[in-house]
This record gives structure tokens, C-alpha cells and sequence, in this order.
């Protein structure tokens, strides 16, 4: 055999050994027992590749307890495994024991019933219910990351912070000149941050609720505020075409990110904190270095509005949405679109990656959610069962569960393995815009929470499309006029005022505006008309006769319940 002059027989030959042992440590299995943590006793044992991660593990565990509702976490050697880990580099070998710590799931729901709900998902009991706005509606509700609290903001501005445990309300947001648009717990709990309606962001104390600092200098109103990974930024996207980031000890402005030519919808940190991707009105979304602030890539091909952009867990790719019906994945080292996934009825509600970003979950303009592939964009499984859009979906931290909320006022619970669904959480009076998945765990509660779910204008005109969603036959026109009025300034779009009232007051009976005519017309026929006819009736008795008092209540029949009813019911609409 003849070799080049860099390479000889016995160097080829140590290259070979080393492929061969390498390719023997790869095939390699390790048998792992599986022993409770506080019990001892083995539940399982596992044969696994040194390559694969404790998703794995978790895997095997599910299908050998039959358990449901609870997070798994494996200890080995007192530490617990990270999900990002393979079992060789978390130092397991062939024998090796693993100690499993379960914990309960908890899930949470927020409604245009006014109310917030804790749910146990082990057996789907309502753990709390918390009356966030009496008469109102709830458009947000989140947990701190430590899982001590939960923040609510309803639709007139008002943030309030709940003890989880008691569900007893802590004490509200104060201090800011406007209301409270959207709030976000920083990582360690400590700070929330949000969007005013006063063109400003606000950092307060999760502690007090005082307003801490006023990030001022937007030139429009603020659409989202997010917290840098470590607490130490706040980047912030408004109506006047750019973000800001700021220091959140201050509330001094760093810089200004500038570039997109229209509304900026969303803006968030990456993972390690390093970029910031923002979604736009005008159909792009740009990922930007955080320091110098210089934009790396603009996502281009979206034909209409960029609704939100996010990153997988790993940074290594990015994940849009947009009016047009779409959902992109994109490389983030070349900024290449790799995936064009469709929605159901062009319209996507919400998508997220898994934790280990292997998947897509996709809530869209249907009845049901799809989880896609998110390398080849394949739908690996369809969860179908709710009778109304869903609004939004969430993985569980383990990504064994996920949990949908859907218009139709409830809220599903599936396994992410096998599409079933584990169970049905009802109780809420109207559809939960709004959900959240998140697990006890120790003195330090975790949970993984995909993109900030906002009640957003585009679902009102939905709603004038469809008629059955969010539970308007409850709500009324003079919520969906709030709702514009509250955002038409945003979209500047004010014709769907009429659009909206035209179409309520033209297509269904069953909704406010016919209730209040069926009032009209019940007053004046029945009330109205007794005492009309009550007085006439006297007033006839003593200057005319029984026939002619006959005639005349007849007349008053006629006039008080169709004629005078039309007018006066015609008045009160307008």
C-alpha cells in the first residue's frame, strides 16, 4: 500500500484502532437502574446509549409507572442530571444507579371570566382560584420563577401579584402613571417587568409592587418588556419602529436598536443572553448583537406582519410567526429560512419550540394543535378534541406534557409521546386566553414558558369572522368595542370598529345586542305598556263607556308593544 510522505502505516493504523474503539463506546450500552427516591426501591432498568439524555430515561420511567401529572428528575451522585447532558458527560457508566424525584405539575389558566386557576395535573383538581378583576377579564397570568407567585393583568390595566401557595393576594403594581399592558418575572424572581400604556416600561419589586424605575424614552406606545437571562437588562419593542434596551438597575437606556420600518411587536434576549431577535409589523424580523446593538441578519420572507420571533433552547435556530398564516424556522448562523410550515385556516395563535427543541408545537385556526418536526417540519402527531380554536399551547419544563387552552373554555392535558389526552380541565365560564405549565420542584420551582401570550387584536377580528369564540355570548359588543378601542391606535385601523359592530348587529341573535333588544322589547310591551294602559283604563271607566274602554285597550295593546317598542328599542341600540 502506498502512502503519502505525511502519513505511514502505523499512524493509518492507530487512526483505525481509534475508529474502532470510538464506534465501540457509540454502539455501547449502559444498563441504569432506576431506584425511588425516597423509597429505595428499583422501578425500572433502562438499557441506553452514552449518547442519549435523560429524556430518554423519562421516557422508559413513563411507560414502566404508568405515572401522569408529575415531573421527573434524576439524581445521580447528589446532583441532578441536566436535559441537555448526555449520560456520558454527566460520568454515568454501565451499572450505575439513578434516583428518581417526582414532582407535582401544576398548570395555569387565565380567563375573560375574571379569574385565574392553579391546577394540580396529577389528578386535575383545581388547586385555586383567584378572582383577579370581579366582572372583569384577565388577558395574562404568569409565575415567578421560583414559583412563590403569579402575576395577573387584566384588560383596565391593573397587575396583581398572588401568593401561589394560599392563592391570597399579595399586593397590586402601583407607581407607574399608566396602566399595566403585560408583565414577566425576572430569573430570579425578584423583579417584574412590563409595558405601560403611557409609552414607557416599568421595573418593579416583586416584593412591594412599587414601581422601581420608569424606562422612558420611547416615542410610542411599548408593546412588550423582557429581562436579559441575568436580570441585568430590559429590552423593550414599541410602535415607534425600534427597541430599546436599558439597565435594569437604573433605568438608564443603553442604545436604541433601529432598522425596521414599522411597528416592533416583540423583542427578547437569546438564551446566553448574548443577541436580541425582534418581530416587526413591517413582515421582518432582525437579530441584533447586544453589544455594539449592530443588527446581525434581517429574516426576510414573511408576506405580511411578523407576529413574534424567539430562539430554539440551544441559540441555534429561530422560530417566527406572522399574519400570513405561516410559522419559519431559520438557521441562526447563516439566517436562512430552513422550514415554511402552513397553519390551519392561515391564522397561527401560537408556536413554540420543546425544551429540547427537537419540536414544534403549533396552535393555530382549528380545533386542535399539531407538533411538528423541527427539522423536517413533518406533523408527528395531531392533538384533536377541543370544540373551539385553541388559543395557546405549552410544553411542560420535561416536555412529557403539554397543555392547550382553547375558546371553548377549557383547557386539555396531553402526552407529548403517545397524543392522548390525559385530562380535561374545566371550570372556567369563558375561553382562557392564556395558559401556563410549570412543576414544584424542592425549595426551587422551574418551568420553561414559550412566548408571552397577549389577548391580541387580530383574534377580535376572528371573532367577527367566526362568532363563537372567547365566549362573546357572554362578553358583548361593548367588550369587543373596548378591545378595539384599546389597540386600534397600534393597528391604526379604525374602520374595524365598524366592521366588528356591523357584523354583531347584523348576523347573530344570540348576542348582546339582540339580548338588549329583546329587553327593549319586553319593557315596553309588558311594564311600559300596564301602566299605560292601567291609567287609560281608569280614565276611561269614568268618562266613557265599558265598549269604548275596550276598543281603547286594544289601541294601547297595539301601540305600546309594536310601535312605541320599535322606536324606543331603535333609540337605546344607537
Amino acid at each position: 500500500m502506498i502512502l503519502g510522505p505525511w502519513l505511514d502505516q502505523d499512524t493509518l493504523d492507530d487512526v483505525r484502532t481509534k475508529l474502532a474503539e470510538l464506534e465501540n463506546e457509540v454502539g455501547k450500552e449502559l444498563s441504569i437502574s432506576i431506584n425511588h427516591a425516597v423509597s429505595g426501591e428499583t422501578l425500572t432498568v433502562v438499557r441506553a446509549r452514552p449518547s442519549h439524555t435523560p429524556g430518554y430515561l423519562r421516557e422508559h420511567v413513563l411507560r414502566a409507572t404508568g405515572e401522569g401529572g408529575v415531573a421527573l428528575h434524576f439524581l445521580f451522585q447528589s446532583q441532578v442530571l441536566d436535559e441537555k447532558v448526555s449520560l456520558r458527560e454527566a460520568g454515568l457508566s454501565d451499572g450505575d444507579t439513578v434516583f428518581l424525584v417526582q414532582t407535582p405539575l401544576l398548570c395555569l389558566t387565565a380567563s375573560f371570566d375574571g379569574t385565574a386557576r392553579i391546577w394540580y395535573l396529577q389528578n386535575g383538581d383545581c388547586r385555586k382560584m383567584l378572582v383577579a378583576r370581579q366582572g372583569g377579564q384577565v388577558q395574562s397570568a404568569t409565575f415567578s420563577h421560583d414559583g412563590s407567585m403569579l402575576l395577573t393583568v387584566s384588560l383596565d390595566g391593573e397587575g396583581k401579584l398572588w401568593c401561589a401557595e394560599s392563592g391570597r393576594l399579595w399586593c397590586e403594581l402601583c407607581g407607574q402613571p399608566g396602566g399595566v399592558l403585560c408583565g414577566e418575572f425576572s430569573a430570579d424572581s425578584k423583579w417584574i417587568t412590563g409595558a405601560s400604556d403611557d409609552c414607557t416600561a416599568i421595573v418593579w419589586s416583586a416584593e412591594t409592587g412599587h414601581c422601581s424605575k420608569i424606562l422612558a424614552g420611547h416615542d410610542d406606545d411599548v408593546k412588550s418588556a423582557a429581562f436579559s437571562p441575568d436580570a441585568s437588562m430590559v429590552v423593550t419593542a414599541s410602535c415607534d419602529g425600534t427597541a430599546g434596551l436599558w439597565m435594569a438597575a437604573d433605568g438608564s437606556r443603553i442604545r436604541s436598536l433601529v432598522g425596521h420600518d414599522d411597528v416592533v411587536k416583540s423583542a427578547m434576549f437569546s438564551y446566553d443572553g448574548l443577541r436580541i431577535i425582534t418581530a416587526s409589523m413591517d413582515g421582518t424580523a432582525r437579530v441584533w448583537n447586544v453589544d455594539p446593538g449592530d443588527c446581525l441578519q434581517v429574516l426576510q420572507g414573511h408576506a405580511k406582519a411578523v407576529n413574534s420571533a424567539a430562539f430554539s433552547p440551544d441559540d441555534q435556530l429561530y422560530l417566527t410567526t406572522s399574519f400570513d398564516g405561516t410559522v419559519r424556522v431559520w438557521e441562526a448562523e447563516t439566517g436562512e429560512c430552513n422550514l415554511v410550515l402552513h397553519a390551519d385556516n392561515k391564522v397561527v395563535n401560537t408556536a413554540q419550540f420543546s425544551p429540547d427543541g427537537t419540536m414544534i408545537l403549533v396552535a393555530s385556526g382549528t380545533e386542535c394543535v399539531r407538533l411538528l418536526s423541527a427539522t423536517t417540519g413533518e406533523c408527528i402527531m395531531t392533538l384533536d378534541g377541543h370544540e373551539d380554536w385553541v388559543r395557546t399551547a405549552n410544553f411542560s419544563p420535561d416536555g412529557m406534557l403539554i397543555a392547550s387552552a382553547s375558546y371553548d373554555g377549557t383547557a386539555r392535558v396531553w402526552s407529548s409521546r403517545t397524543g392522548e389526552c390525559l385530562q380535561t380541565l374545566t371550570g372556567h365560564t369563558a375561553g382562557a386566553p392564556t395558559l401556563r405549565v410549570t412543576t414544584l420542584w424542592a425549595d426551587q420551582k422551574c418551568w420553561f414558558t414559550g412566548p408571552f401570550s397577549m389577548v391580541k387584536f387580530a383574534d377580535w377580528v376572528r371573532c367577527a369572522q367566526r362568532l363563537q369564540v372567547n365566549g362573546l355570548e357572554r362578553v358583548g359588543i361593548s367588550h369587543v368595542l373596548q378591545l378595539v378601542s384599546l389597540n386600534n391606535r397600534h393597528y391604526k385601523n379604525l374602520n374595524f370598529k365598524i366592521m366588528i359592530m356591523n357584523y354583531f348587529t347584523s348576523c347573530d341573535p344570540h348576542h348582546d345586542i339582540y339580548p338588549f333588544c329583546y329587553w327593549q322589547i319586553l319593557w315596553h310591551s309588558i311594564w311600559h305598556s300596564i301602566w299605560h294602559i292601567f291609567w287609560h283604563i281608569i280614565w276611561q271607566i269614568f268618562w266613557h263607556s265599558i265598549w269604548q274602554t275596550f276598543w281603547h285597550f286594544i289601541w294601547h295593546i297595539f301601540w305600546h308593544s309594536i310601535w312605541h317598542t320599535f322606536w324606543h328599542s331603535i333609540w337605546h341600540i344607537f
